[in-house]
């Protein structure tokens, strides 16, 4: 495991996992890249950076989780990406917790780790791709779980609405970054494309 500058709360890994998938068709964990299936790659990215990886799922037994890690959940399943991060963190209390999506495969481990270095007194680290907010893609400390536990009571399940009054920071990148976007987000069968020329 690589090591980190910082000593703060310690970080679990967290894949989120427990989308439907609509658009792609299928469960984007299972889908094969360069031999690995997403969820593979996912978790051993996070255990570059973490001693403890976790997959947030809205149903037990769904998908076939690597042996370096455990899967974790939903205490409402079907919530989204709100309920399974509030999830681990209700798990695993006093820790922080970094998030990647399972349909991110080609994400940089050396992204996780500028967030990771980038942590302090915020309550939350997040990626910023091209001016663009990504919440799905950073660590959220202890103390953010009081945030969902606010909105999720009164049925705000939007990410971008329990963030609003949270301390944050944004870590910039670019797409332009080496020449190729290795921050595609693999939503449909044709944005199997945008890494299938990337290997």
């Amino acid at each position: 495991m690589r090591k980190i500058k910082n000593k703060l709360p310690p970080v679990v890994g967290v894949v989120l996992a427990g989308g439907i998938s609509r658009r792609f068709g299928q469960p984007k964990a299972g889908v094969i890249f360069n031999g690995k299936t997403f969820l593979e790659i996912a978790v051993e990215r996070l255990s570059e950076v973490c001693e403890k990886v976790v997959v947030s799922v809205d149903k037990n037994g769904r998908f076939k989780i690597p042996d370096s890690a455990t899967e974790i959940l939903d205490f409402d399943p079907g919530g989204g990406a709100a309920v399974g991060i509030l999830s681990v963190l209700r798990s695993f209390a006093g820790h922080a917790v970094i998030v990647n999506p399972v349909d991110m495969p080609l994400l940089p481990v050396e992204t996780l780790i500028k967030l990771l270095n980038s942590r302090g007194k915020h309550y939350a680290v997040l990626l910023e791709i091209d001016g663009i907010l990504q919440p799905l893609v950073g660590i959220y400390e202890p103390q953010s779980a009081i945030y969902f536990e606010e909105c999720l009571n009164i049925g705000k399940r939007k990410l971008i609405d329990i963030l609003k009054p949270m301390p944050v920071k944004k870590v910039s990148v670019s797409t332009n970054y080496s020449g190729k976007n290795f921050f595609a987000n693999i939503n449909t069968q044709s944005d199997m494309k945008l890494i299938n020329s990337i290997k």
